[in-house]
């Protein structure tokens, strides 16, 4: 008994090594964290105590605030509001005497209360010159100004963390910047006009009866209107029909796509040469090979 009377006294966890007749506390004053939370403070008393706030204080308040003999309480805060605070914390033992220790904000903490954008619709053609969006966070001092950027459609834009946009396809994409629980939106509408057209081919060599697939390649390649015509200047020597290339006969024919938005114009070359015949000879044998057949192979 004497010993834990002696282990009480004069402590444990090595904050005091002697009995302590008059009232003595481990901090006079304490600057509290940013994001609030709570803190341990030591009393160091024989007899009975208690630990409290000015009664004008709502942004913290003591946990647990009374004891006998050397022990703690804790002092909890909350860093919501934002303004510059200090409150003088008061420990009155059994005996009259009192102790005090000041708590005050280590760092004023100001919320952001909005957040705009300098334009919430927006129209353009895919090559108009970049557009970078503007967001603004209130007030002009608060403490998270950080911006978060989102795109609802990568495939049609994309936005950095500066608001820049790239554009990436056509169509209609919704632009988000958020910061904390605020946010606003710009809504984006880009056009994809035809600017030209190629094909996949300029020059094609065929063989009589062969076929080729000519591809038109547009530009941009997500131009909104894809629609061509096709056609051939001697449809004697070759045929097309959605671009399927048919070759007929020996000759020269232009293949050419026209684009229905800008009437552009690709053509391909198409030389139609004459058809290779392979004799294959009879090679005999026990049946594991050719026999008596002779086979006309045509290119």
């Amino acid at each position: 008994m004497i010993s834990a009377a002696l282990c009480l006294l004069n402590s444990c966890n090595g904050k005091f090594e002697e009995s302590y007749d008059s009232l003595k506390l481990d901090m006079s004053e304490y600057e509290l964290l940013l994001e609030g939370g709570r803190f341990m403070v030591y009393v160091y008393y024989n007899g009975s105590w208690t630990m409290e706030l000015p009664s004008d204080v709502t942004w913290a308040r003591i946990e647990e605030g009374s004891g006998t003999g050397i022990g703690y309480a804790y002092v909890v805060y909350d860093m919501g509001i934002p303004e510059d605070r200090s409150a003088v914390v008061t420990v009155t033992a059994d005996n009259g005497e009192t102790a005090t220790f000041t708590i005050s904000q280590g760092m004023r903490v100001i919320p952001s209360v909005s957040i705009t954008l300098d334009q919430t619709e927006v129209s353009m053609v895919h090559d108009d010159p970049q557009l970078v969006l503007k967001a603004t966070v209130l007030p002009e001092d608060t403490t998270y100004p950080e911006v978060e950027w989102k795109s609802s459609d990568e495939s049609v834009a994309t936005v950095d963390n500066q608001g820049r946009i790239t554009v990436t396809g056509a169509g209609q994409v919704t632009i988000t910047a958020s910061n904390g629980g605020h946010e606003a939106t710009c809504t984006i509408t880009i056009s994809a006009p035809l600017r030209g057209i190629a094909l996949n081919a300029t020059t094609l060599s065929m063989f009589e009866g062969g076929l080729y697939m000519l591809m038109p390649v547009y530009d941009p390649v997500f131009a909104e209107n894809k629609d061509v015509t096709w056609c051939s200047s001697d449809e004697a020597v070759a045929t097309v029909d959605g671009g399927l290339v048919k070759a007929l006969k020996l000759g020269d024919a232009v293949i050419k796509v026209t684009s229905a938005e800008g009437g552009f114009e690709a053509e391909c070359m198409v030389t139609v040469q004459e058809s290779v015949i392979i004799d294959v000879p009879d090679f005999g044998g026990d049946g594991e090979g050719f026999k008596d057949d002779d086979y006309i192979w045509e290119n």
